[in-house]
């Protein structure tokens, strides 16, 4: 997924939800082995739940640092593309599954993909689904 264009992080602000500490957002994924993996960019090696991921953990090409909005020709750094909004994935719906909510922290970039408000950070956190949890103190990272 890309960022169509960039949009100032100060609209955002009134956007964001939070949940304790942490901003709460929705992401697609894909299965691979079981697991949920990215559904354009990354690694396949699949995420872990109940725990803080980071994206460098899971890019393809560690050298890169700027990535190319698909409209425009800002710049933007790399991390887990987010919904801000459940509402925002019916474009998505169709191809890909499963849909989370997540826990988010460390926006490095905010703008429209598909229309859709939608945050860069360099940080998620998935609840499992057999035993959600919320992140605290047991997983900080």
């Amino acid at each position: 997924m890309c960022l169509d264009y960039l949009v100032d992080k100060k609209e955002f602000i009134p956007l964001l939800k939070k949940e304790g500490n942490y901003y709460v957002g929705y992401k697609y994924f894909r299965t691979y082995n079981k697991k949920l993996a990215p559904i354009h960019c990354g690694k396949s090696t699949g995420y872990k739940t109940n725990t803080w991921l980071n994206e460098k953990d899971f890019r393809d090409n560690l050298y890169s640092n700027k990535l190319h909005c698909y409209r425009s020709n800002s710049c933007y750094k790399p991390g887990f593309h987010i919904f801000l909004n459940d509402d925002d994935f019916t474009y998505y719906s169709t191809y890909f599954s499963p849909r989370r909510k997540i826990y988010f922290k460390n926006i490095v970039s905010t703008g429209k993909q598909k229309g859709k408000n939608v945050v860069v950070a360099t940080d998620i956190f998935i609840p499992s689904i057999k035993k959600p949890r919320k992140p605290g103190r047991y997983n900080n990272r």
